[in-house]
């Protein structure tokens, strides 16, 4: 299960928190981007693909999202 919660909401930036649980084995569904994101992580890993990239996020990545991308 996922989770949200929005720390900062201005008009030139936001700031969320998210949140996943580790009983999700499988590919999320796709998800398209519609905002560009800075994305920080702070626990965990997790395994990602955009636009057909598979990719590992552990605690020492970051990464960009791009508007107009598919992720899962």
């Amino acid at each position: 299960m996922q989770t949200a919660r929005v720390l900062l909401d201005g008009s030139a930036v936001a700031v969320a928190e998210h949140s996943c649980d580790a009983s999700h084995a499988r590919w999320s569904a796709e998800e398209p981007l519609t905002s560009l994101s800075v994305v920080l992580v702070r626990s965990g890993l997790f395994r990602r693909r955009v636009d057909g990239v598979e990719s590992v996020a552990e605690p020492t990545a970051g990464y960009l999202q791009r508007p107009g991308s598919i992720q899962h």
